[in-house]
């Protein structure tokens, strides 16, 4: 069997594919609403919305400010960064760990001075309470946090 070669627009100068009636879909659209067929523009693509990468800052619903730094280790997938976690991770040197936690001293969510910011820890405790056990879970802590302590 033979193929058929692709219809064309009906349409003068119309080198778009068939869609009903004869026409491409730019000019059966013409067509239906009743206008005179004139030629189609060129479609034009659309390009991104934004031409560089958004570097602001941002508060979110729950009163936290958010820093878009895509090259930041404790970003989100997002590429957003909490700037209390940023401000920390500044002040220490290095990226929080993931059992790390800041922690607003006065309570108030956008004050991201150092001083109002202090690191928490939610280090599991060993279960139970025997001294062996806290001793090596005190050793663990001292080592992260205070490794001059230990000789």
């Amino acid at each position: 069997m033979p193929s058929t070669p692709a219809r064309t627009c009906a349409c003068a100068g119309c080198e778009r594919r068939h869609y009903a009636h004869g026409y491409c879909q730019g000019h059966y659209r013409q067509h239906i609403d009743g206008r005179e067929l004139r030629p189609l523009e060129p479609r034009v693509k659309r390009g991104p919305r934004r031409t560089k990468p958004y570097t602001g800052r941002t508060i979110d619903a729950r009163g936290y400010v958010r820093l878009y730094r895509p090259d930041h280790p404790n970003r989100q997938a997002s590429g957003w960064v909490f700037e209390h976690v940023f401000v920390m991770s500044d002040s220490l040197g290095r990226a929080l760990l993931p059992d790390e936690r800041v922690h607003h001293r006065n309570g108030v969510r956008d004050d991201n001075r150092p001083e109002n910011l202090e690191l928490w820890s939610t280090l599991p405790q060993p279960s139970g309470q025997r001294t062996r056990d806290l001793v090596d879970w005190a050793i663990e802590i001292l080592q992260r946090y205070a490794p001059g302590v230990l000789r």
